[in-house]
């Protein structure tokens, strides 16, 4: 168990959507936060960011392991929550600036850790995207494995999902005197999502039904199915697994429950005091046909996230008036 009071933590990407409630959470238990971050959201887009009062931001770019370091050494604790992440088309369009990026922001933090002193636990963000469309559903961990493979990601998601795995093969061989924990999220969302070109799907229905789109139509028809994270959920998970996972753990982060892209639409079209009718684009693609992960390794380890989340309809609601509001402040969300 960690004692947070006191404790120096260090959040790699911590700007971004988990990290802004990992680092509040951080926060009001009493550790010693400082953010690195780039402040680029999808590999391009420039935003700035306050962070709570009591957190030290660094801005700068993990990739660059001889400005990470002064900011790893002595931590006890490092989150890498860093990525150039985004929605389908954003990969789709460029898997090869997925993978460069992302293997060279995990190489940059690998470098960091190996030549770093003083850190105990190192807690790093994968994906979902790591599976392939013929794993089976619900997801476990077990369906591949960074030093085994098989390494297909789906087709959609390759670039980033091979680059992601890429970095837990590092994160599973740094030094035995680190304990490692591997964390594959499932389609996290909420306030401080990205809302810009080639977001996730939530942000991109928002805007979509907000416009006026009706009919609206669903890439790959709709009937596709994900389990969505909402942020504070997964921040909480991170907190947890940092206190009580063993060293190489790999471990599914998600929730049980499940909906299709056509009942998302609708919650977010209810959030939104939107009519709405629905139709059909099989033109375009529709990604993993179901995703879901195998949680029981996150409930062997009691994962609050497990046993109660933010459901749907209320997190939609919570990103709805967050969007809403950035967009009163004339702010970029």
């Amino acid at each position: 168990m960690i004692d947070w009071k006191g404790t120096g933590v260090l959040v790699i990407g911590g700007a971004g959507l988990i990290g802004r409630p990992l680092v509040t959470l951080l926060r009001d238990r009493g550790a010693e936060v400082t953010v690195f971050d780039c402040l680029v959201r999808a590999g391009r887009f420039p935003f700035e960011w306050t962070p709570p009062e009591g957190v030290t931001l660094v801005r700068g770019s993990a990739a660059r392991w001889e400005s990470l370091l002064p900011y790893v050494n002595g931590r006890p604790v490092v989150f890498n929550l860093a990525a150039n992440l985004g929605g389908i088309t954003h990969n789709l369009e460029r898997p090869a600036e997925m993978f460069r990026d992302n293997i060279g922001i995990k190489l940059g933090v690998d470098d960091a850790l190996w030549a770093a002193y003083g850190v105990e636990t190192f807690v790093d963000a994968s994906t979902a995207c790591v599976y392939s469309s013929e794993d089976p559903v619900p997801t476990p961990e077990s369906a591949v494995s960074a030093d085994r493979g098989p390494w297909c990601p789906e087709r959609s998601n390759f670039g980033y999902g091979i680059a992601k795995l890429c970095g837990e093969f590092l994160t599973h061989h740094l030094p035995d005197l680190i304990r490692t924990i591997t964390v594959r999220f499932s389609n996290a969302y909420g306030p401080g999502d990205f809302f810009g070109f080639g977001c996730h799907v939530i942000p991109a229905l928002i805007q979509r039904i907000e416009s006026g789109e009706n009919p609206l139509m669903l890439w790959g028809g709709g009937s596709q199915s994900r389990t969505f994270l909402f942020a504070e959920d997964a921040a909480v998970a991170l907190i947890e697994l940092a206190e009580r996972a063993p060293t190489k753990t790999v471990c599914n982060v998600g929730v049980h429950e499940e909906a299709t892209i056509s009942n998302l639409a609708w919650i977010i079209a209810a959030a939104l005091g939107k009519d709405l009718t629905l139709d059909e684009d099989l033109s375009k693609p529709r990604g993993y046909w179901r995703r879901a992960p195998d949680l029981t390794v996150a409930n062997g380890l009691g994962l609050t996230c497990t046993k109660e989340w933010v459901k749907l309809e209320e997190g939609i609601k919570r990103t709805v008036e967050w969007w809403k509001a950035q967009r009163a402040e004339n702010r970029e969300p």
